[in-house]
């Protein structure tokens, strides 16, 4: 393994915590490793309870690692992130980047002005901000894409070829179309980009 939480993941992969978890969910729970979020959230909801378990336990493990290593005089491996486990989790089901980018927009307040009004035309007051840009998506998918890869090739039970398996279905859409990701993956068309929208 080579990555900035190589012993955490290894210590994670001897814990059994990415045992029995089907390919989304393996990739939400390895995302906790390669996501940095560039602002404090303290939001990070999971899609389903034995991953929020699953989550829960491997930042129990880390603390103890970190512990560990701070006794030992080592450099400390860094907090894990989950804040980008729930864009994996979808993404590697096949959802479609635009709904993922963007949350719902609230709903309008009663008794707002609607078409014909003086405010028609403007942007609604308190519409929600993207979740992340598509850079930082493509960016964060690649590298999680790499860590399922190295975790396929030291794991050689059923987590390694779940891994194996997600992390090519990653591989898709704008993530494909950006350079450098897989010498696997297929050439993308011009109908596969055009359903994608332009990043920037």
């Amino acid at each position: 393994l080579y990555h900035d939480c190589d012993l955490l993941v290894a210590e994670a992969l001897g814990a059994g915590l990415f045992a029995g978890l089907d390919g989304p969910s393996l990739a939400a729970l390895a995302s906790c490793f390669t996501f940095e979020a560039r602002r404090p959230d303290g939001s990070s909801s999971m899609p389903t309870a034995k991953l929020a378990r699953r989550v829960a336990e491997l930042d129990l493990l880390a603390v103890e690692l970190r512990a560990d290593e701070r006794v030992a005089g080592l450099p400390r491996t860094r907090e894990i992130d989950a804040g980008f486990a729930d864009l994996a989790y979808q993404w590697a089901k096949g959802a479609d980047l635009r709904h993922l980018l963007r949350p719902p927009r609230p709903p309008r307040p009663a008794g707002s002005r609607r078409h014909g009004s003086r405010d028609a035309g403007r942007s609604p007051v308190g519409d929600p901000e993207p979740v992340i840009t598509g850079g930082d998506f493509v960016r964060n998918v690649k590298q999680l894409v790499d860590l399922l890869r190295q975790i396929g090739n030291v794991d050689t039970g059923r987590a390694g070829a779940t891994a194996r398996q997600v992390a090519e279905s990653l591989v898709r859409g704008v993530v494909a179309a950006s350079s450098g990701v897989s010498e696997q993956a297929e050439p993308v068309g011009a109908a596969q980009l055009a359903d994608d929208p332009p990043l920037g």
